[in-house]
């Protein structure tokens, strides 16, 4: 190969007879390209057929394509020498001043570091949520006491039974709602009895929410009262196994363990999900619940509503609080008048 470079750089009139580099090989390189330009614009006009025509091709590609790495190759011959004084004369310079190198390379590592760890961390921030399917019109309900000078007293990201349902009730724009409740059960295992953390939720969870079901069927997974949906860990330490469909457990509810049947096995929730759940099961809203306007003043659960795409959330959130102030106004009196409240 050396020697057909060698060669091939005579032939080019780069290299001199006695196997010296011309001082000019760079222009005459460069005119040797321009050349080559030109002859692959001759070739275009031969016909293909023709011997002159098969000198010109080969003139043309030899020039198209071997004087620019030529080309290349000599300013390269020229850089490698350059840099690699400067890596030497840099290495020099680190010896003789080595605390002030320490220092200087100590600090870069560690900003760099820092740095990247920041931004590690807003990513992730930033992340929470966005693996929903709908979530740029999924809000979650909170509400403000304000006192009677306009001031904000405080902001509390629980609501209760009413919001969801009264807001969906009478808001067009809100197309539906989920309520969210975490709550510890007893969870009885053989012998053993243990305190489960487990989350009540509306029947339209997975609708609202796209956590994907390892099995079952996500529009009925929580239609029936005594059902039951395991993360695929929670399946996997009751069961052994992520196929747990009929399966049941045993949960306590007011003084006894009732069987509840696994009716669908989750996938694990993400770490950047807000919501992270390894037990949930259906919320059920007693006669006696629902009837009670007082209800609009327990909060003890989150409620999220899912909102027309396009929807004007300021018109919303008007809408909520007129919506909130009509329904609960007899009681908002009864309740300032028991506890002497002066905020709204």
């Amino acid at each position: 190969r050396e020697r057909f470079l060698l060669d091939l750089l005579r032939e080019l009139g780069v290299l001199e007879r006695d196997g010296r580099l011309r001082g000019d090989a760079r222009q005459h390189l460069e005119v040797l390209l321009r050349e080559g330009v030109g002859a692959l614009a001759r070739v275009a006009e031969q016909d293909s057929g023709s011997h002159d025509c098969s000198n010109q091709w080969r003139q043309a590609i030899q020039y198209r394509f071997i004087v620019p790495g030529l080309l290349f190759y000599c300013s390269l011959s020229k850089l490698i020498p350059m840099y690699k004084n400067y890596l030497l004369i840099a290495w020099r310079n680190l010896r003789r001043n080595k605390v002030y190198a320490f220092i200087n390379i100590a600090g870069l590592s560690l900003g760099l570091g820092c740095a990247m760890l920041i931004m590690l961390y807003v990513k992730d921030e930033v992340s929470y949520d966005r693996f929903l399917g709908n979530v740029n019109n999924i809000y979650r309900v909170v509400y403000k006491n304000t006192k009677p000078d306009g001031t904000l007293a405080n902001v509390n990201g629980f609501s209760g039974y009413f919001q969801g349902p009264k807001f969906a009730a009478s808001i067009p724009e809100i197309r539906g709602f989920v309520r969210y409740q975490s709550n510890n059960v007893d969870m009885k295992t053989g012998t053993e009895i243990t305190s489960q953390e487990m989350f009540y939720t509306d029947t339209d969870f997975f609708a609202t929410f796209s956590f994907p079901l390892l099995k079952g069927n996500p529009a009925t997974a929580l239609k029936e009262p005594n059902s039951v949906v395991l993360s695929e860990d929670m399946a996997m330490q009751q069961f052994g196994t992520t196929d747990a469909l009929g399966k049941t457990m045993l949960f306590k509810k007011d003084d006894r363990f009732e069987p509840y049947v696994v009716t669908g096995v989750a996938k694990n929730c993400p770490q950047n999900s807000s919501i992270r759940f390894r037990v949930l099961m259906p919320m059920i809203v007693s006669k006696e619940d629902a009837s009670n306007n007082e209800n609009w003043f327990n909060f003890f659960m989150n409620t999220f509503v899912v909102l027309t795409p396009g929807a004007d959330t300021a018109k919303v959130h008007a809408k909520m609080k007129q919506v909130y102030e009509s329904d609960a106004e007899e009681t908002i009196k009864m309740m300032a008048e028991k506890y002497n409240v002066n905020e709204k």
